[in-house]
């Protein structure tokens, strides 16, 4: 009865998911290397401190008087500009931030978004499958089906 409109169906929800699966790569996971205000917000996220923490133990590996940090400090509260202390304290401890896998697990990760993805198409299709192709087989045998009143 409704076999032919199967196959369409079907392709057409692969060929979302391929398209998905590209612009999920393209898009998401970019390889692009980060700026030292994402590396200050990962630190923050990994860390749990806030930047305002970060920029004192920045300052105090680095040697800095404490009032120069804090009118660092509020220099980049106002423009967003980090001060050469920061910026080494990320580049020293870049490879341990990149390195960080938090125990949550990452939501943008290629294995996790291809299963999510196939997950979903399994659900999707499976029940465009009863629907058109399973469901229709079995409505003859069903009790009241094909207009029978009960």
């Amino acid at each position: 009865m409704l076999e032919p409109a199967i196959l369409p169906i079907i392709s057409f929800l692969l060929v979302m998911l391929i398209v998905y699966l590209w612009a999920s790569k393209r898009n998401l996971i970019k390889n692009r290397p980060l700026t030292p205000h994402e590396y200050l917000w990962k630190l923050k996220c990994i860390t749990r401190k806030s930047e305002f923490e970060i920029f004192h133990l920045a300052a105090e590996e680095k040697g800095w008087p404490r009032y120069q940090v804090e009118r660092h400090f509020k220099r980049y509260l106002e423009d967003q500009t980090l001060p050469v202390y920061v910026i080494e304290f990320l580049e020293d401890g870049k490879e341990y931030i990149d390195a960080y896998r938090s125990t949550g697990g990452d939501f943008f990760d290629k294995k996790l978004l291809i299963f999510y993805s196939l997950f979903a198409l399994l659900m999707i299709g499976g029940s465009f499958v009863i629907c058109l192709w399973i469901f229709p087989k079995l409505w003859p045998i069903i009790p009241g089906g094909q207009g029978n009143a009960l």
